[in-house]
């Protein structure tokens, strides 16, 4: 059994051998890697911070914007408000101008000309 103990020693020295070399670059690299994950980090946290900024901006532009929404129904319903009144109010003006209109004292039209006085004596 001592050969063969010998045997698979002498294999795991040759992997161990094999793999020392890379492992060796690896612990020499470390740093160097150690030092990109620590600028990752900082750099995704300034980002975290970035993104917790947008995010912020964001509920207060909904905010705005339901607010906004809210003064343009409010207007919305004025605008209706003041359409049914001048309905009322443009009814009320038929109303009271309809008789001159039928005695030919108010024209339909108040942009054309007035009819000529000599033309109705003739």
């Amino acid at each position: 059994m001592a050969v063969a103990d010998d045997r698979v020693v002498a294999a795991l020295g040759r992997r161990l051998t094999g793999v020392s070399g890379d492992v060796v670059g690896l612990l020499r690299a470390l740093p160097e890697i150690a030092a990109h994950l620590r600028a990752l980090r900082a750099s995704t946290e300034h980002m975290d911070d970035e993104v917790t900024g947008m995010h912020a901006a964001v509920r207060d532009l909904r905010g705005d914007l339901d607010d906004l929404k809210q003064e343009i129904i409010g207007l919305r319903e004025e605008f209706q408000s003041l359409d049914e009144r001048l309905e009322r109010i443009d009814e009320r003006v038929d109303t009271l101008t309809h008789p001159f209109r039928r005695r030919g004292r108010l024209r339909e039209d108040p942009s054309a000309p007035a009819p000529d006085a000599d033309a109705s004596a003739a």
